[in-house]
């Protein structure tokens, strides 16, 4: 009895550190693919980066953002479309957004991070 609760626990320890080697190798595999992203980069070419299905909105309402650059809403550039990708696992709330213009081109890009 003792010698199946021994290679139970083994067993429950293996899938413990692959499922959290997964959430990393993930998670590091979208931060590379979002620093690939280049200003008017398609929609297609986004997705391949990332290799996932995004999440989608179009109800943008912040202002528009290259890499911690914050522009003014008034520069005439409108995001009708953003691009949501997430990690495998968060605790606060992480994701990477990429937005495109009315022409589908990427015209902002942001890490989010909740403290």
């Amino acid at each position: 009895m003792t010698q199946i609760i021994k290679w139970l626990l083994v067993g429950v320890f293996i899938v413990v550190v692959l499922s959290v080697g997964l959430v990393w190798y993930r998670t590091a595999a979208l931060g590379k693919a979002f620093a690939k992203v280049q200003r008017g980069d398609s929609p297609m070419r986004v997705t391949e980066l990332f290799g996932e299905r995004p999440r989608v909105t179009t109800n943008i309402e912040t202002n528009i953002n290259w890499n911690e650059v914050w522009l003014d809403k008034t520069n005439g550039v409108k995001c009708v479309r953003q691009f949501h990708f997430y990690p495998p696992f968060s605790i606060c709330g992480e994701s990477w957004v990429v937005g495109f213009d009315e022409q589908s081109n990427a015209m902002a890009k942001y890490h989010i991070v909740s403290p």
